[in-house]
């Protein structure tokens, strides 16, 4: 399989603030985090707009807010409220003098779906009708349409913005989570990702490692850190939750690697070598897509999609087969399962071990639950019920057990963090009860995962997509709302 990509490109470096965190040389075996800075948290506002909303947290950072004003001021009129489940509703933005006024996020949607344009510039895809989920071209467009001066300057108004963007389509995960944290680490801007074959789309606002990321260099990747949009959706919904459980959480560091165990799933490395392993967090849920209709045939073919913020833009990370991909080494499978004395205590060591998660609003300036009794062992995704499985710990805020605040899953076989989960003061909720985070981490471990991003996977007719131009009625509009199209 090949690696693809949708990509808009600049002529010059453009101006914006871009954070980058970067490990100091003299501190290389320690673990630190890079991280999106300033991200607001969104829900999806309709259980199919999983795709909107995940563009909409990638332009709502303050690496995108900082050198786009426009778009910040536009970003600022909020969102609708979330919709019933199930009840096929798609909103409509209201837009004056080509600003968006109401509704932000129904506005990205309309732009994805060929009923919204910026600068008499849209995207319209047949084989992805307005009421669907989205495809990464029309991601990668509509970000492209909002924060690039070379895109959107090509229409009738004038031109804004500070980045540019690009979509991947690619064979490994390991290829595409190094790319992922080498844009987010020179750019300072969240990545969109596809998850769990296609059917859900979620942003990637920062990576832990022990080294540096960089284009090409060596490091080892040791977390993702990933915001789900479902969550606050399922949140305020409770037959969506109760459909298609609670999503991966507001703020989740999902363990990148494997644990290489007797009898399980043979996997190749970046190096080649295969392995009997089982997957946990991170590369459990980031898996290939179908391949999808359309003009692009970059996208026809199955693969690992994504959209990064590649201003330049750079060439896709080649990785490095002699590091494997920036993998760590598996951890040590003890001989048994731990105990919940043993979870809670490789809990608060293993957190404060990591830097970047021990100073998180909603796990930290609290504790861990010293209750044995409110340790749940789960049997996750890929284990052997009484051979492997993972410890939820709950962490308490000043409120005591039902004020939990965030949560960890620890490896029974192995000690570490699987997963970490917090809440920030940006998120649609302060904390949970005890049994609100048994529930998330439940819905985990019996599979119970949101599917909505339906988008067909069919065979493409080439000129079925296009980067649309119209004739608005007075020059200098910007964003403008279209009459509804329908599929052909």
């Amino acid at each position: 399989m090949g690696n693809h990509t949708v990509r808009y490109r600049t002529h010059a470096i453009l101006a914006g603030t871009l954070a980058t965190w970067l490990l100091p040389a003299s501190a290389q075996a320690q673990q630190v985090g890079t991280i999106a800075a300033g991200l607001i948290y969104h829900a999806q506002e309709t259980d199919h707009w999983c795709a909107a909303a995940s563009i909409e947290m990638m332009m709502d950072s303050a690496a995108v807010r900082t050198g786009n004003p426009f778009l910040a001021a536009n970003l600022g009129v909020g969102d609708g409220p979330t919709t019933a489940f199930n009840s096929g509703q798609n909103p409509f933005p209201t837009l004056a003098l080509g600003n968006v006024t109401s509704n932000f996020q129904a506005f990205v949607y309309g732009l994805q779906h060929g009923t919204n344009t910026v600068n008499g510039l849209g995207y319209y895809n047949p084989f992805v009708p307005f009421g669907s989920g989205a495809d990464t071209p029309g991601m990668v467009v509509s970000a492209n349409l909002m924060d690039n001066p070379n895109v959107n300057g090509l229409g009738v108004g004038p031109a804004f913005g500070s980045h540019a963007y690009a979509a991947y389509n690619v064979a490994t995960a390991f290829q595409a989570t190094r790319t992922i944290a080498d844009a987010i680490a020179a750019y300072g801007v969240p990545a969109q990702a596809g998850i769990m074959s296609g059917h859900h789309s979620i942003i990637v606002s920062g990576v832990t490692s022990i080294g540096a990321p960089g284009f090409g260099q060596n490091y080892t990747l040791t977390g993702v850190i990933v915001n789900d949009p479902w969550t606050g959706y399922a949140d305020s919904q409770p037959a969506a939750a109760a459909a298609a459980g609670l999503g991966i959480g507001y703020n989740t560091w999902l363990r990148y690697g494997y644990d290489q165990v007797p009898g399980g799933v043979p996997i190749q490395l970046a190096n080649g070598n295969i392995v009997n392993a089982r997957i946990p967090g991170w590369l459990a849920y980031f898996n290939p897509s179908p391949g999808s209709p359309g003009a692009y045939p970059a996208f026809y073919s199955p693969g690992y999609k994504f959209v990064v913020e590649p201003q330049g833009p750079e060439a896709l990370d080649p990785g490095n087969s002699n590091n494997d991909g920036s993998l760590p080494a598996p951890p040590v499978e003890l001989s048994s399962e731990i105990s919940g004395a043993t979870a809670l205590t490789d809990a608060i060591s293993d957190l404060s071990a990591n830097s970047t998660l021990s100073t998180e609003v909603g796990l930290s300036g609290g504790s861990f639950d010293s209750n044995l009794s409110d340790a749940v062992l789960m049997t996750m995704p890929g284990d052997t019920a009484g051979q492997q499985g993972d410890w939820l710990v709950p962490y308490d805020g000043s409120g005591g057990v039902n004020d939990v605040t965030g949560g960890v899953l620890i490896d029974a076989r192995t000690g570490v963090i699987d997963e970490a989960t917090w809440l920030t003061p940006g998120d649609n909720r302060s904390s949970w009860s005890l049994s609100e985070l048994d529930s998330w981490a439940n819905d985990q471990s019996i599979g119970l995962v949101p599917n909505d991003n339906p988008v067909p996977v069919k065979t493409p007719e080439p000129g079925a997509l296009a980067l649309l131009v119209g004739t608005l009625a007075a020059s200098g509009l910007r964003f403008r709302a279209h009459k509804r199209r329908s599929a052909k």
